[in-house]
């Protein structure tokens, strides 16, 4: 797993590949780097963080001007990190360079603005094992790259650069504002992430929706080139026309079974709880199977909320309890007070119970309801049920894959173990 994150995040060196003038260079996000007479063709460019470490990479390499930047999506990782090299424009007074994006990455750079500590916030705890548990504000929406050539959704950008011709595409996937790009010389594409070396990273729990079956066909229009090289937004280089069809193929189809089984469930008038559990009983052991679709990332199970609310509303469980429900700690105090004496103990003894048995997320539960209905108490009852939900968490940390899910419960954990420390000093005082 940590070798697994460690390419995915870009922790290798710079790779050359297609007669010498082509590069992936990584970077918490890859950087495609295309060296032409006219000047470097970047495809994406790091996040503000990476931004120096792309640009050192970039001058060992060559002391050629960038030409062009093809933003592959708006998001941080990816087109933040060009303060350098627009530095070093200033400085030798070259030309700015073209830059090429999707027609909807201004307005996605407008939220991001509009919600700059909303998005702080959320990032900080999708990434908190990786990047940012040393830095307040991980995101930064000042400065940001202003496109000067702009494609609409299902159109195809033709250009040339030093003799290289390249042919930018604008569809939708992780984002609706994606674009890929064919180097047809070198029969490479640069995928930005709309391909990222693990289980797509579709219904990411903290963001807004993804589109699992337009990215399937972004995926297959892809496979329609024929291409040879392969770069990914995430992980490493993927070399030879048969092991590029079949990642992008075994990673289609992936798209296409659970949205199609989502689909397929709705039009038999299914909930959500019954569609989650009936698509993944259902998800094919060869797809679990592929080393492209492991879940470092993404996983099947964000796949069905991505395309369940892709389609539907919130009201997502057929129980109208639910379209106003009471607050969580009033049922759980409620539940507490028809146990009577002795409920919490036979509540927390169970939970401990179906920890024995590894039924963590049911123990889990059962904790949730005397840690909310005790709230107001605190005391042993308290200290006993945050020990139990922490080793419950931690428990739960060591059979998770997506490092999204690992960062949420450890995040968790961290919360719970600063509540019991608070809870000591006030018990000290």
């Amino acid at each position: 797993m940590a070798e697994g994150l460690n390419d995915f995040f870009g922790m290798f060196e710079p790779e050359q590949f297609a007669d010498g003038i082509t590069h992936v260079i990584g970077a918490f996000a890859n950087v495609g780097m295309v060296e032409t007479m006219d000047g470097l063709v970047l495809f994406d460019i790091g996040s503000e963080i990476a931004g120096e470490r792309v640009f050192t990479a970039t001058r060992k390499i060559t002391d050629k001007p960038v030409h062009t930047i093809v933003l592959s999506h708006g998001h941080f990782d990816h087109c933040f990190g060009h303060q350098p090299f627009l530095a070093e424009i200033t400085e030798k007074k070259w030309r700015a360079p073209d830059v090429i994006a999707h027609q909807l990455l201004p307005a996605r750079h407008d939220k991001y603005m509009m919600l700059d500590k909303y998005h702080n916030w959320i990032n900080g705890m999708q990434f908190s094992s990786v990047l940012f548990s040393r830095r307040k504000d991980p995101v930064s929406t000042k400065n940001l790259l202003v496109p000067t050539k702009l494609i609409r959704e299902g159109e195809t950008h033709e250009f040339e650069v030093g003799g290289c011709k390249f042919f930018a595409r604008a569809e939708r996937g992780e984002t609706d504002d994606a674009v890929w790009t064919w180097m047809p010389s070198t029969r490479t594409i640069f995928a930005g992430d709309l391909f990222i070396s693990s289980f797509p990273n579709v219904g990411n729990p903290f963001k807004v929706q993804r589109y699992p079956k337009h990215w399937a066909i972004a995926l297959e229009h892809m496979m329609e080139k024929k291409p040879e090289f392969l770069v990914p937004g995430h992980g490493r280089l993927i070399r030879g026309a048969d092991k590029v069809h079949e990642a992008l193929l075994v990673t289609a189809r992936a798209l296409h079974f659970v949205h199609d089984e989502v689909v397929k469930r709705l039009n038999e008038g299914m909930w959500f709880e019954e569609i989650y559990n009936e698509v993944l009983a259902a998800y094919p052991e060869e797809l679990r199977a592929s080393p492209w679709l492991q879940p470092i990332y993404g996983c099947p199970e964000y796949a069905v909320h991505a395309s369940y609310r892709l389609y539907h509303g919130w009201y997502d469980s057929g129980n109208p309890t639910d379209i106003h429900p009471p607050k969580k700690a009033d049922v759980s105090r409620e539940l507490l007070s028809v146990l009577g004496d002795g409920g919490v103990d036979r509540l927390l003894g169970r939970a401990e119970a179906l920890l024995a048995e590894g039924s963590l997320d049911l123990a889990m539960a059962l904790v949730d309801h005397v840690m909310l209905g005790t709230a107001d108490k605190g005391g042993e009852i308290m200290a006993r049920a945050l020990g139990l939900k922490i080793k419950l968490v931690k428990k739960r940390i060591a059979t998770e894959s997506s490092m999204i899910s690992r960062n949420i419960y450890q995040n968790h954990v961290n919360e719970l173990f600063a509540r019991r420390k608070t809870m000591k000093m006030k018990k000290d005082m």
